[in-house]
């Protein structure tokens, strides 16, 4: 285990570990509802997607499904993720999973929304929490090294 502060190698695994376990759970649900000719785990095969499953709700009419765990009413969001479910916002679907505390599916609280708008304040609060940052070093004085005074760089 790595730790840098209030990071730790461990929270991702842990958070992948309830991700997948989550997936698999809303993967079973559809499956049991539309059949699994109709159901494909694209998250399971790949990770450069911006949804995890996609599934044939009526003829030739698939859906991407985005499947979050959450906690405290919240849940995180990448900017493809996001620019994603607007340009498919009709055939996008959020599946909100709070996994049982026995990791059993058929204990699991699954919720869904559909015609995602993350504009809809009623239903959506989004807060950045990272902020890429660039910026052009102001050149003040020349210190002639790049070694601090300990002789360290």
């Amino acid at each position: 285990t790595t730790n840098y502060g209030n990071y730790s190698s461990n929270n991702d695994n842990a958070k992948k570990q309830k991700g997948d376990k989550a997936e698999q759970c809303v993967y079973n649900w559809l499956i049991n509802r539309y059949g699994k000719s109709k159901v494909k785990w694209f998250a399971k095969e790949s990770d450069t997607g911006h949804y995890d499953i996609r599934y044939e709700k009526e003829e030739n009419k698939w859906v991407y499904v985005e499947v979050k765990t959450y906690s405290n009413n919240m849940f995180y969001l990448s900017k493809d993720e996001k620019k994603f479910a607007e340009k498919n916002k009709s055939k996008y679907e959020i599946f909100f999973v709070k996994i049982s505390s026995d990791k059993k599916c058929e204990n699991t609280q699954i919720y869904f929304e559909e015609n995602i708008d993350f504009t809809d304040t009623t239903i959506f609060s989004l807060v950045p929490n990272k902020y890429e940052v660039y910026y052009k070093i102001k050149v003040q004085q020349n210190l002639g090294t790049n070694k601090l005074p300990n002789g360290n760089l």
